[in-house]
């Protein structure tokens, strides 16, 4: 952990980098802090126009393919590093022109709950750990058990859902479009 004290006079604020959401200060967190509540992602999304009409697989798999490889990041939304969530917050907006939350913590609370046998290329797919208990990854799932995230070890890549360690840590999967 970095502890940063020079901020906050007599106050360390102590700062622990992963997969999970993180708190982002500002000057007016008050008013931060009211725009996430007015906001609403429980609403699903139209798949807009640039999708529509094409194989979204095969959309969803050449943009992904570019990324495959970059570099875990806490943090990170761009080539340079990708934490899990950047991972699809860039996906979406780049592919679906979609602004998700920023974090899996509110990621999990967009569009609509769904199995896993009814899962099609685009769902995300929402795991926990059993250590801390709540979601703290996401990933974009792609068909056949196959997911693609931003894995804290190998950066964005490819993952199956049949893995032992997939299938115990598996949450929740949601369709965040129509």
């Amino acid at each position: 952990p970095k502890i940063i004290s020079s901020f906050f006079p007599g106050i360390a604020l102590v700062m622990i980098i992963g997969c999970a959401p993180s708190i982002r200060y500002t000057n007016d967190i008050s008013e931060k802090r009211n725009n996430i509540k007015k906001q609403s992602y429980s609403e699903d999304f139209t798949v807009p126009e640039k999708a529509a009409g094409k194989n979204l697989a095969d959309l969803l798999e050449s943009v992904i393919a570019s990324y495959i490889g970059s570099p875990y990041r806490a943090g990170g939304t761009s080539r340079s590093g990708f934490d899990c969530s950047g991972f699809v917050y860039k996906i979406y907006k780049e592919v679906f022109n979609i602004e998700l939350p920023r974090t899996s913590w509110q990621m999990k609370n967009c569009g609509k709950r769904i199995t896993l046998k009814s899962a099609s290329a685009g769902d995300l797919v929402f795991f926990r750990n059993h250590r801390i208990g709540r979601i703290n990854h996401v990933g974009i799932y792609m068909g056949g058990g196959r997911f693609a995230h931003a894995s804290f070890k190998h950066g964005v890549i490819y993952s199956n859902l049949n893995e032992p360690y997939y299938q115990k840590r598996l949450a929740m999967i949601r369709r965040i479009f129509k």
